[in-house]
């Protein structure tokens, strides 16, 4: 039995570090979108930002600091700089820097956001699968409650537990049930 065990252990920890290897060397880094600035490494997913009418703020430096400092996906807490517990799903409404500040423990200068206008969403939802990309989110009311649903896609599924982080700043909103899905684009 523990030959079985140390040998499931040890296979799904090569899958997991050929996942990253693969994922490391890819050739492709342009923005998933044509909208997205041409600083590399920053991605732009489509419906992360709703703006309300009217605003026509620059939003890059709130992209570049969600993609430097919350990855799209984590096995561990020390993946990313806040406090989303791996044991569990966690979604953050988040309406002030205070409480921005509560659940962030990096040291980057926090991006400027208008909380009188908008909240900011903050979670992780989990998975049985490993996806290479996280294609867009789509946020709305429905039954009196919220709905998040995050599409991944990709060519190869790797069988591992991981957590989708996610984040999304939308017109204002009040602190209503939300349910989270992930939906796979095959």
């Amino acid at each position: 039995m523990k030959k079985l065990q140390l040998f499931l252990s040890h296979t799904s920890l090569v899958l997991l570090l050929s996942f990253i290897a693969i994922g490391c060397s890819s050739e492709n880094d342009e923005p998933m979108n044509p909208e997205a600035p041409k600083e590399k490494g920053t991605r732009h997913i489509e419906g992360t930002i709703i703006t309300i009418s009217g605003d026509e703020s620059n939003y890059d430096g709130l992209y570049s600091f969600f993609n430097k400092e919350l990855p799209i996906w984590s096995v561990s807490k020390q993946d990313n700089n806040f406090q989303l517990d791996n044991l569990s799903e966690t979604c953050h409404f988040i309406n002030s820097y205070e409480e921005l500040r509560s659940i962030y423990t990096g040291k980057e200068t926090l991006p400027n956001i208008d909380f009188g206008s908008y909240t900011l969403i903050v979670g992780q939802k989990c998975s049985n699968n490993v996806y290479d990309n996280f294609d867009k989110q789509l946020f709305y009311e429905k039954d009196g409650k919220y709905i998040l649903d995050l599409f991944l896609s990709s060519e190869i599924v790797h069988p591992t537990i991981v957590y989708y982080n996610y984040w999304g700043l939308y017109p204002k909103l009040s602190n209503k049930e939300i349910n989270v899905n992930l939906i796979i684009n095959e």
